[in-house]
């Protein structure tokens, strides 16, 4: 069913779930019930264990340090697998090295979480031009890995089936019109001008989320690959992992995301403190969670978890 423009709204829930839901949640996710042997798959080399991986996922969310002490950075860095330290030594910017290590470190806070809950080992596994993936102790692809930053925030995101997010800052637009005609076409524009002229944070506010959304949606076909240096190595990898659109984001008196089929894929938007997230494929059965670890807190649990598995 379509999203009027009304509910283009980033809500700001209650409360956001703790570590205690996350934890369930990835518990559901990576400790399937194989009671019915006819579930499984006859090759089991494939790269999905079941024919239908469950619904759910977790998306951490947290505010960027503003200040962290660069030998403390680099042991945090070295809680990440030897492949992505490598792909964080070519930033030269400092600032967008640290949006990256940040979102490097959620993803593999996921991954170890887990490996706890579950009788499995699971590790963050590098994999250009699709970036990172969960990744079982045979090195299969077992879980689908989202990031996405702002300026200050960061949010990683874990789940079995392919979902998106997209975290922004919400701003005040000059050609707010024709950003929303070169987004969704002439019909939205229209609906985003006639709102402006009575509310102009909710039109902003509207032109994000689907902004959001589209972003969500590139993340999830796998279109915001391309690189800005393409090479013909690069050329080559993109053309390995193309794949058909999964989703589609259009405005139809109001905004649907829909699989190929023609089914509503879940889409939904928050306001965190970090900025403000959509999320996309992602079921009531989520859990988002804001994490407020000190750099020093998240190094000791990244040291207890390294403890725990020796």
């Amino acid at each position: 069913m379509p999203i009027a423009l009304s509910g283009l709204r980033f809500l700001k829930p209650q409360a956001f779930s703790d570590g205690s839901r996350s934890r369930a949640v990835l518990s559901e996710l990576f400790a399937p019930d194989f009671d019915d042997a006819g579930e499984l798959l006859t090759d089991i080399d494939d790269e999905a264990w079941e024919p239908e991986p469950p619904e759910g996922g977790v998306v951490l969310v947290t505010k960027l340090p503003r200040e962290i002490d660069p030998a403390l950075e680099g042991e945090l860095e070295d809680m990440l697998p030897a492949q992505t330290r490598s792909r964080l030594s070519r930033f030269q910017n400092p600032h967008r090295r640290r949006q990256s290590l940040y979102g490097r470190l959620l993803a593999q806070r996921l991954a170890n979480i887990a490996s706890e809950v579950s009788s499995g080992s699971y590790f963050l596994r590098e994999q250009p031009p699709e970036g990172p993936l969960l990744a079982d102790y045979e090195g299969r692809p077992f879980g689908r890995i989202a990031i996405a930053h702002t300026e200050d925030g960061v949010a990683a995101s874990l789940s079995r089936r392919r979902a998106g997010i997209d975290l922004e800052i919400l701003k005040t637009h000059e050609r707010l019109c024709g950003l929303a005609e070169f987004a969704l076409g002439e019909a939205f524009a229209k609906a985003v001008g006639e709102l402006q002229k009575t509310d102009a944070r909710l039109a902003d506010e509207a032109f994000l989320a689907a902004w959001g959304a589209i972003e969500c949606a590139q993340k999830f076909n796998g279109e915001d690959r391309k690189s800005a240096a393409a090479s013909p190595v690069h050329e080559e990898l993109l053309s390995k992992y193309a794949r058909p659109p999964e989703v589609e984001i259009l405005w139809e008196d109001g905004l649907i995301a829909r699989n190929p089929a023609g089914r509503a894929v879940p889409i939904e938007f928050l306001e965190t403190p970090a900025g403000h997230l959509t999320l996309l494929g992602f079921p009531p059965e989520r859990s988002v969670e804001i994490l407020t670890l000190s750099p020093e807190e998240l190094l000791e649990e990244f040291h207890s978890h390294v403890r725990a598995f020796l």
